[in-house]
C-alpha cells in the first residue's frame, strides 16, 4: 500500500534498509500506470524533490512556509523526509538510484489520469532542476492554470510564492475568489505579507470575513503585529493563540511557528501544552530540549532528558546526551564513573560519535584521569562539521595533558561558536590566559 510505504520513511533514518525499501516501493508503484496508486505516488514524489525547496538570492535552499502549509499540518498530513540522494543499498546489496526528476515530470504529464494540477505540478519539477528556464517556466503555467480549479490553483500560488512573486499571485486570484476557499484565503494573506502590506492583513483578519481556525488566526495576527511593532498586541496574539491549541496536533503547529517567529516561550509552552494531551509525543519532548539548549538552559534540558529516558528508557543516545549534561552541571564520583561504562559501549558500537567520545572524556576529568580524558578523542580528528560542545571538552583534555598551545587555540576557534553556559565556562580560562 502507497500509504504505508509513504508513512515508513518519515519513522526511519535516510540511510537504512525500511527507508530505501519503502522509497523504492512508492517508486515501483509511480512506474506502473495501471497502478490506482500511481498518480498519487508520482505526487509525492513530485512534492518531495530537494530542488523543491525555496531558493533564496544566494542561490541556496531552504523551505518556505507559510500559513496555507499549516492548515495542512493542522489537518494532520504527515511531512516527508526528502529522498535519498546517492545510490544505496537495498535489504542486501542490490543498487538503488532514486527516479530523476525529469522521469518524474514525464510520468506525470504522461499518465493516462492526469489532470491540469499534475500538469503544473510536472512544469514545477522541470523548472527545479532547469534554473535557467525556471523563469519562463513559471510564466508559462501563470498564463495556462491561473483560471484553473481550486487544486491546480494553489500549488500555482505556492510555486509563485517559493519564487517571491507576491504581487503575481494577487493579480490572479482577487480577494472575492480567495473567500471562495479557507486554503486560497490563507495564501491571499501570504501573498499580503510578502508585499508588507501587514495592515491590509489584520484588517481582513479581525473583520472575520472568512473564519479561520482560531490558532492560525492569532498566530498570522502575531506575525502581523510583530512585524507592525506593536509588541503588546503580540504578546496578546501569542497567548491566545496557545489558548486556542485545544489539541496536540494544533499545539504542535503553534510551537513549530512560535520558534520560526523567535518566541521561544511560547514555543515550549507549545510543546508542554502537546504533551499534556498526549503524553508519548516524542517530538515535543525533543522539541524541548532543542529550544532549552539553544537557550543556554542546560539544567531544563537535562531534566527533560530524565522524563525522555523514563518514557524510552532502550534510547542510548538520549542516555548519553542526559549524562553529558548531568556532568556538565556538576555530576562526578558514582555518576562519573557509570557514564565512563556505559559512554566507552557507545563508542565502541559508534567510533565517530563525537558526543559519546565527549562524555566518556568530561567523565574522566572528573574523576581526575587526564590521559584517559584524552584517549578518548584518539582515532577520530576533528572537522568543520564537528559538534561543538566535544570540541571544547576536548580543548580542555589537551590542556590537561599539557597541550598548552593547542588547547589555547582551540578554544579561540571556539570563542564565537554556540555552546551551552557551562561549555563555555570549561574553555573560560584557556581564552583569559591568551
Amino acid at each position: 500500500m502507497l500509504s504505508a510505504a509513504i508513512v515508513i520513511p518519515g519513522i526511519t533514518k535516510l540511510d537504512s534498509p525500511p527507508y530505501i525499501n519503502a522509497w523504492k516501493h512508492v517508486e515501483d508503484i509511480a512506474r506502473d500506470p495501471n497502478n490506482p496508486e500511481s498518480l498519487d505516488a508520482l505526487v509525492f514524489l513530485a512534492q518531495n524533490q530537494k530542488p523543491l525547496a525555496a531558493t533564496t538570492s544566494a542561490g541556496t535552499s531552504q523551505p518556505v512556509t507559510t500559513m496555507s502549509a499549516s492548515l495542512q499540518a493542522l489537518g494532520f498530513l504527515a511531512q516527508n523526509p526528502e529522498p535519498v540522494t546517492a545510490t544505496e543499498s537495498v535489504g542486501t546489496s542490490q543498487p538503488f538510484t532514486p527516479m530523476s526528476a525529469a522521469e518524474i515530470a514525464d510520468r506525470l504529464e504522461k499518465h493516462p489520469r492526469a489532470v491540469p494540477f499534475h500538469q503544473l505540478l510536472a512544469l514545477r519539477v522541470r523548472a527545479s532542476e532547469d534554473r535557467w528556464h525556471a523563469e519562463d517556466l513559471l510564466n508559462r503555467a501563470t498564463e495556462r492554470y491561473h483560471g484553473s480549479d481550486d487544486q491546480t490553483l494553489m500549488a500555482l500560488n505556492t510555486w509563485l510564492y517559493v519564487e517571491r512573486r507576491y504581487q503575481t499571485i494577487l493579480d490572479i486570484m482577487p480577494l472575492e475568489r480567495a473567500l471562495q476557499r479557507r486554503e486560497l484565503f490563507l495564501q491571499y494573506l501570504d501573498a499580503l505579507g510578502g508585499l508588507g502590506r501587514l495592515e491590509t492583513a489584520r484588517d481582513l483578519l479581525t473583520s472575520e470575513r472568512f473564519p479561520l481556525e482560531p490558532v492560525l488566526q492569532h498566530v498570522y495576527l502575531a506575525t502581523a503585529n510583530e512585524r507592525l511593532g506593536e509588541s503588546t498586541a503580540v504578546a496578546n496574539e501569542w497567548q491566545r493563540a496557545l489558548e486556542a491549541a485545544d489539541n496536540a496536533s494544533k499545539c504542535l503547529v503553534l510551537a513549530s511557528y512560535a520558534e520560526k517567529a523567535a518566541a521561544p516561550d511560547i514555543a515550549d509552552s507549545a510543546y508542554a501544552k502537546a504533551i499534556s494531551f498526549a503524553p508519548n509525543t516524542r517530538a515535543a519532548y525533543d522539541a524541548r530540549v532543542r529550544l532549552a539548549e539553544a537557550h543556554g538552559q542546560t539544567a531544563n534540558a537535562q531534566k527533560i532528558l530524565a522524563e525522555i529516558l523514563r518514557l524510552w528508557p532502550d534510547d542510548d543516545h538520549e542516555r548519553n546526551h542526559e549524562m553529558y549534561l548531568r556532568l556538565l552541571l556538576g555530576a562526578s564520583g558514582a555518576d562519573a564513573e557509570k557514564a565512563v561504562r556505559e559512554g566507552e559501549v557507545l563508542m565502541a558500537r559508534e567510533p565517530y560519535n563525537w558526543q559519546a567520545r565527549a562524555t566518556v572524556a568530561l567523565a574522566q576529568l572528573r574523576l581526575g584521569h587526564p590521559a584517559a580524558a584524552l584517549q578518548a578523542f584518539k582515532g577520530i580528528k576533528a572537522e568543520e562539521s564537528s559538534p561543538v560542545g566535544p570540541l571544547a571538552v576536548r580543548a580542555v583534555a589537551l590542556d590537561a595533558n599539557g597541550w598548552k598551545d593547542g588547547a589555547k587555540q582551540d578554544a579561540h576557534t571556539l570563542s564565537a561558536a554556540p555552546l551551552l553556559p557551562e561549555e563555555r565556562a570549561l574553555i573560560a580560562p584557556l581564552l583569559s590566559e591568551q
